[in-house]
């Protein structure tokens, strides 16, 4: 009888913690522990190495805590790790980019933590993580950024479903798209031209343009982009007013950041 009531309290407990880490986003062991009260921290552990084990958490990167797994933990298609030489290989190719554009440029990975900001490159004393950017889940502004909608894009039909319903559309300016009929129409878009561009969706001042990075096999890995200023007029968008000039800069970079998936080898899904 005990070993059945041990039973039922371990799955108790486990339950508790995949929800207290879908309410909170991400907690520690220690944090957790306080939820059971005679639960040791070393039992607590043991619990989120089960749920580890079935796919179900993950820990977090240079953290000291754990997160549900990305997009949703009860979602079979995991995302996997990038191997060692293709990140050297991004790395490079994106540190590279910046040099040619002087534009703050920015890699962020899918991985089963979610969509993570993994390099950001820009000028010595320059505020790396100005705008929303860096807010920690990335996930949940991935749909006001030209990095998160290059990756939400080509997302399986039901991974991008999943995700939605765990970070629902929220307007961070008035130019976000939160709608999920405005995101579909973005996204097919994206499908269609192969890059993804953002106006003052996450943050008025800034403007962004991404390209989705994929895996041989056709899998979305992440995405390398640029950060702009706002302008007051975009050529590609704007009429622009007789003695005014509106922003080219889009269709100026977008050939760099194709040629630097060019040396990573990863241009064969783009146009």
């Amino acid at each position: 009888m005990r070993g059945k009531r041990d039973k039922y309290t371990s799955l108790r407990d486990g339950l508790l913690i995949l929800r207290a880490l879908h309410e909170r986003g991400q907690a520690t062991a220690g944090e957790l522990r306080a939820l059971f009260g005679g639960r040791s921290l070393r039992s607590v552990y043991d619990l989120l190495r089960v749920l580890e084990e079935a796919g179900l958490v993950v820990r977090l990167a240079r953290r000291k805590g754990w997160t549900l797994a990305y997009p949703h933990p009860f979602f079979t298609a995991q995302q996997e790790e990038p191997r060692p030489e293709f990140l050297r290989s991004l790395y490079g190719a994106a540190k590279r980019l910046y040099a040619r554009t002087r534009l703050r440029t920015n890699v962020v990975l899918l991985t089963p933590r979610g969509i993570e900001l993994k390099w950001s490159f820009g000028r010595q004393g320059q505020r790396v993580f100005a705008d929303p950017l860096a807010r920690n889940p990335f996930q949940e502004v991935a749909h006001a950024s030209s990095l998160g909608q290059a990756i939400l894009a080509y997302l399986e039909p039901e991974a991008l479903r999943v995700h939605l319903a765990r970070y629902p559309l929220k307007a961070f300016t008035t130019r976000t798209l939160s709608t999920p009929e405005a995101l579909e129409a973005r996204l097919k878009q994206i499908r269609r031209e192969g890059f993804a561009r953002s106006r003052g969706e996450l943050d008025p001042s800034t403007c962004g343009l991404a390209v989705p990075l994929f895996s041989p096999e056709g899998r979305v890995l992440g995405a390398l982009g640029v950060r702009m200023k706002n302008a007051p007029y975009c050529a590609l968008e704007d009429p622009v007013p007789p003695g005014k000039q509106g922003c080219d800069r889009c269709p100026k970079t977008l050939p760099l950041l194709r040629e630097a998936l060019e040396e990573v080898g990863l241009n064969g899904h783009l146009r």
